[in-house]
């Protein structure tokens, strides 16, 4: 039988630190992707592109849809991802907007972009996940203060 040792205050606080690191590296990330689609949403060329097909996963997880811009013909169909309610209204044969720049006309924003509150659930649901840990790691490390005050 093998004996663990006793979790310290220093294992909850890293832990909190290094999930704090990824919630930051998520966040910046996607504050990066909202800046390149507003500025895209400024400049570029606004078209209507036609819904030839929608697929799930088989978890159903992620929804896609096979599209095709209207204003280019020479270029292939491509696939996106669609979330929520422009899934629900997106049917073969339908259309969407779509904003691009005419150098890459697939690397565009479909449809409506995400207004950023889903960011700031993000952010919420993240540090209610590092509180547990905060805590937990305070309780710990008054413990080991006790201890080594009783010890000496």
């Amino acid at each position: 039988m093998s004996r663990r040792s006793p979790l310290e205050a220093r294992t909850m606080f890293l832990s909190v630190a290094l999930f704090a690191v990824l919630l930051a590296v998520v966040g910046a990330l996607g504050a990066y992707g909202r800046h390149k689609d507003r500025q895209l949403m400024g400049t570029g060329r606004r078209t209507t592109v036609t819904v030839l097909s929608k697929h799930k996963d088989s978890k159903g997880r992620s929804k896609t849809v096979e599209i095709r811009l209207d204003d280019v013909p020479g270029e292939a169909p491509f696939f996106r991802t669609l979330l929520g309610e422009q899934w629900e209204q997106a049917h073969p044969g339908g259309t969407l907007s779509y904003v691009y720049d005419p150098a890459d006309p697939r690397g565009g924003v479909l449809g409506t972009p995400q207004s950023g509150r889903e960011v700031s659930c993000f952010f919420a649901a993240g540090s209610l996940l590092i509180v547990p840990f905060l805590i937990v790691g305070i309780v710990l490390k008054r413990r080991e203060l006790k201890a080594s005050g009783a010890a000496e």
